[in-house]
């Protein structure tokens, strides 16, 4: 479930709780607004609102959390990454085919996750990238060493391997939606009863219909803002691509001596 769906279904359904119970206490008898009715209601809907109000403010402050959380963890992918290809540059020219393989890797890792909206990021474990991933693990642990720097290099690019492999599957998991549909439905529910409430006791008058617009609008647009920040690499609020991009860009800016094609940096 994408934001773009949620808010405008939240939307649609506070207006439509809205509208619904104006047109029914139109038609309601006197007694529907008797003191004792407007007390039950505003014990109830308080109830209500104060509820919804503390879950949309733990939701928001969980998902702010998770957004952060990402953005760290690209930042710690594009500093495995690099370290990877310095203790592969360390190694000699013998590692020039790891290198390849390790660009070929972050240029997939790039274009998988940072996908267009009509493309949604691959998640799992059985992607071209985590496959070229194997590729660079095999590639390393071939290396031949000769010398205990070799050796010390070896050794330390294959920890960088690891790491990326750990790198990559949270990654996968960063990219899939964290809020559950049920948790989305419940709150959808509890605003539209509040809305429904509110259209009982409501005028009919220009003032009044554009208060309860408003309001929905701006609720509808928190629900969007939430939504958006447990979907972080699609939507408008994706988390950039850059520092992955930079870093591959440092690296195919010091190709192997044995590389004569020119350096392609990921679009």
């Amino acid at each position: 479930m994408t934001s773009w769906m949620v808010a405008p279904v939240a939307f649609a359904a506070m207006i439509a709780g809205a509208f619904l119970a104006i047109f029914l206490a139109r038609r309601a008898p006197d007694d529907f607004f008797s003191e004792k009715t407007q007390d039950t209601f505003k014990v109830t809907v308080g109830l209500t609102a104060t509820m919804t109000s503390l879950l949309l403010g733990l939701m928001t402050n969980s998902m702010r959390y998770s957004y952060a959380s990402t953005e760290e963890d690209v930042q710690q992918y594009a500093v495995a990454l690099i370290t990877t290809d310095l203790e592969l540059r360390h190694f000699g020219e013998d590692a020039c085919a790891a290198r390849q393989e390790l660009f070929k890797f972050v240029r997939l890792v790039i274009s998988e996750t940072w996908s267009s909206d009509k493309h949604p990021p691959q998640t799992g474990f059985e992607t071209d990238a985590t496959n070229q991933l194997l590729k660079l693990d095999a590639s390393v642990r071939a290396l031949t060493a000769v010398s205990d720097d070799q050796r010390v290099s070896r050794s330390n690019a294959k920890a960088s391997v690891k790491a990326l492999l750990t790198h990559r599957w949270k990654l996968s998991g960063d990219a899939e939606n964290r809020i559950p549909p049920l948790f989305i439905f419940v709150v959808v529910c509890w605003l539209t009863l509040i809305f429904t409430s509110f259209g009982w006791f409501s005028s009919t008058n220009l003032p009044s219909i554009l208060a309860l617009t408003l309001s929905a609008g701006a609720i509808s647009g928190a629900l969007f803002l939430v939504v958006e920040m447990g979907e972080p690499f699609s939507g408008p609020m994706r988390v950039a691509s850059a520092p992955l991009r930079n870093t591959l860009q440092a690296m195919e800016a010091h190709p192997c001596a044995l590389d004569t094609t020119p350096a392609a940096t990921a679009q």
